[in-house]
């Protein structure tokens, strides 16, 4: 059922005690869907509204007006407004007079303008998390805006071309508790803007991505901090050096997330070198690291118990490495295989039905697996009762009973990836009355 005005109007009527909504799905609202939200629903504390974004070419229907009534939500301290084109300073404005008590907006690709920002963080200093990614027009002036806020702990920050060092500076100078950024999109920042968030004393998380100009001696002051419990990083234009990542690991000894993509150096020897030093890893995703094979698991194994997801992104493992994994990390809730060409006669003949063995087996919380064109069958599938996504696209020696099978046995399964050239019409249709297939 799409949501319409009438509906969400009706639930603001008749909803007194609602204290969270989230709504992904705005395809049919207009401007007025939110009328009464706030007489009607004076409790609410987190509300989330994603517009379509710009791809969909859906033009977003929602005005001041309708922020008018959304800022009538006095008790109101979790804000999202992502992808709303409409939103400008002027809306800035009244959430600024309108709803001091906010700590936490999601501002994402909006029409926001330096101005705006300065007035929003300068009225609601006690924002600790902002999120203003998509700000391409944003300045220098919008980290004069976030310094306001002393107890900022976490940032989002995307795609700007004129924010430059400077501004990280005067960002790092005053938000001492920021813990947690996210940059990507950066072309006006060197390894200097690095080296100021490495300055931070309590940052926890560093997620880096296309920032174009910095080299690897960033990763110097990334290793500098001791407590770092998660790096994400995207090398696709940085080369980066073996010593370079084992200086990391080494220095970051607390990671409990990381996420390498493109990083060709990445083999056995840092991984074991990863693994032996970054012992508390629950998430470790190596994504395009095409050296790694099933020594890098063995070490993974060895080290890293406590591992709840681990994704990679080559096809040199074997049943033999995964095994050792499922053996050794019974709290892995999560296996993903990427890179898969997804061509019915070009199966992976080293994982077989073994693998999914030792993930039943092993795993009691398994319930993500993503093993594209794999030689597995109907009897590695039908060990499962607790898969909740699934992506076996490819994988030409499951048939028609074993998805039966897969979708009869584990009743939350919400996600199938399979390849549909595989299967006829009407099993599909009738598995898409049950679960969503992609």
């Amino acid at each position: 059922m799409q949501l319409d005005d009438t509906i969400l109007q009706s639930i603001w009527r008749h909803s007194k005690y609602l204290i969270e909504v989230i709504i992904c799905e705005c395809k049919g609202l207009t401007e007025n869907a939110f009328n009464g939200i706030g007489d009607g629903c004076p409790h609410i504390r987190v509300l989330s509204i994603v517009a379509p974004n710009r791809e969909t070419k859906i033009p977003c229907k929602f005005s001041l007006y309708t922020l008018s009534e959304i800022c009538k939500l006095s008790q109101l301290s979790k804000l999202s407004l992502e992808n709303w084109i409409t939103l400008n300073d002027e809306g800035l404005h009244m959430i600024s007079k309108s709803l001091p008590q906010l700590n936490y907006i999601n501002i994402s690709h909006t029409s926001i303008l330096d101005e705006g920002l300065y007035e929003l963080c300068s009225n609601i200093i006690g924002l600790t998390e902002i999120n203003i990614s998509g700000g391409i027009q944003l300045t220098n002036r919008s980290m004069v805006a976030l310094s306001h806020c002393k107890g900022l702990s976490t940032l989002t920050l995307t795609s700007s071309n004129k924010i430059t060092d400077e501004g990280f500076q005067i960002l790092c100078n005053s938000t001492k508790k920021l813990k947690n950024i996210q940059i990507a999109y950066y072309d006006k920042i060197t390894n200097q803007a690095i080296q100021y968030l490495c300055l931070l004393p309590n940052i926890r998380t560093l997620s880096l991505h296309f920032i174009r100009n910095i080299t690897a001696s960033s990763f110097e002051y990334i290793s500098r901090c001791k407590n770092l419990t998660a790096l994400k990083f995207d090398s696709t234009t940085i080369p980066l050096l073996n010593d370079t990542l084992r200086q990391v690991f080494r220095g970051c000894p607390n990671l409990e997330t990381l996420f390498l993509a493109q990083t060709p150096v990445m083999g056995n020897e840092e991984v074991e070198e990863l693994a032996s030093n970054c012992r508390n890893l629950v998430e470790l995703i190596l994504s395009d690291c095409p050296r790694l094979s099933d020594p890098s698991l063995f070490s993974i194994a060895k080290y890293c118990s406590n591992l709840h997801i681990l994704i990679l992104g080559n096809r040199m493992i074997t049943d033999r490495g995964i095994i050792t994994i499922a053996q050794n990390c019974a709290k892995l809730t999560t296996f993903v295989l990427l890179e898969a060409v997804y061509s019915v006669n070009n199966l992976y003949t080293p994982i077989t039905d073994e693998s999914l063995l030792a993930f039943a087996e092993y795993c009691p919380n398994f319930s993500n697996l993503c093993i594209p064109e794999v030689a597995i069958t109907d009897r590695g599938i039908s060990l499962f009762y607790s898969l909740i996504e699934v992506n076996i696209r490819g994988c030409s020696h499951v048939t028609a009973a074993g998805i039966e099978s897969l979708i009869n046995n584990n009743m939350n399964l919400h996600a199938l990836t399979i390849l549909s050239s595989q299967y006829n019409t009407e099993e599909i249709e009738k598995w898409k009355k049950i679960v969503k297939i992609n």
